[in-house]
């Protein structure tokens, strides 16, 4: 059985997963509200990431972090104004 697609809508976080080295594989747009839905490949430890994630325990370099909040707020754009 294929494991499923991780998705989550919380920008930080997909930042904190690339920033892990998990791989994003889409970024979507949800028809029904103003959101972006990050898609990431799924993995064995992307579960525990994001457990770590919302309980404060990722140790994470500060300077990939924020280029990659950065890259995902310029697909998001990118996304936007692709009408």
């Amino acid at each position: 059985m294929e494991a499923t697609q991780y998705r989550t809508t919380h920008i930080h976080l997909a930042a904190a997963l690339l920033t892990m080295g998990l791989e994003l594989t889409d970024l979507e747009k949800d028809p029904n509200r103003n959101l972006s839905i990050f898609v990431f490949k799924p993995m064995d430890s992307i579960d525990r990431a994001s457990v770590d994630f919302w309980a404060d325990r990722l140790l994470l370099d500060p300077l990939d972090y924020f280029h990659n909040l950065r890259t995902l707020k310029n697909r998001i754009a990118e996304l936007r104004n692709a009408k």
